[in-house]
């Protein structure tokens, strides 16, 4: 799914009532306390919630405690960014999407949170993360092994893997986390066997 940095403030209104629109999507119906206009203005200006696979849900939330989008927010800023809180069952229980694999780990290593002096749960399924990037433009007859080492000297990190995508004519190097990833990016252009070398992040 994409990723999206929407702030669902709306959801404070009281306006936890969805319409799925299929791809992820989530269309926030509006409280139908409001006015006609008000709802109108709404829907208007309220674009879908994209949802993304790195979410965890948080629950039962206390009732009638004040419980924000706000409070939500910056319990789980600690675990990473936070791209959206989605509220649920009459803000009983509400689901925060966290933009990495990362902040999801952290948020469910947390397994119970304290949220105005109630004790939460934490749950959520920690999605696989790939560390890759797509190495072209190499010299005829590169070994892979010779590519593997000269990395590792380069960036100081451990290679995973080297392996030859042939349909798209390029290595594809794994690393264990994002910052090698980053290391490896900054490559590109760099002379490597009297040639020099395009270095650009794995598409999924």
């Amino acid at each position: 799914y994409p990723l999206c940095a929407l702030a669902v403030s709306a959801l404070d209104l009281g306006c936890t009532q969805f319409k799925s629109q299929g791809r992820g999507l989530l269309r926030i119906k509006p409280d139908p306390s409001h006015t006609k206009s008000q709802r109108r203005s709404f829907l208007q200006t309220t674009p879908p919630v994209k949802r993304v696979k790195t979410e965890v849900t948080v629950g039962p939330l206390p009732k009638a405690a004040g419980v924000t989008e706000e409070v939500i927010r910056k319990i789980f800023a600690r675990c990473g960014k936070v791209l959206y809180v989605l509220f649920f069952n009459k803000k009983t229980t509400c689901v925060v999407g966290l933009a990495t694999p990362a902040a999801v780990e952290k948020a469910v290593a947390l397994k119970e949170t304290e949220i105005n002096d109630h004790k939460v749960k934490v749950t959520g399924v920690i999605p696989s993360a790939k560390y890759e990037v797509q190495v072209g433009n190499l010299k005829q007859g590169t070994k892979m092994s010779e590519l593997k080492k000269f990395l590792s000297e380069k960036l100081g990190s451990k290679v995973r893997s080297v392996n030859l995508d042939i349909k798209k004519n390029v290595c594809v190097v794994a690393f264990s986390n994002e910052e090698s990833v980053a290391k490896a990016l900054k490559l590109d252009k760099t002379e490597f066997n009297g040639q020099e070398m395009n270095v650009t992040k794995a598409s999924a």
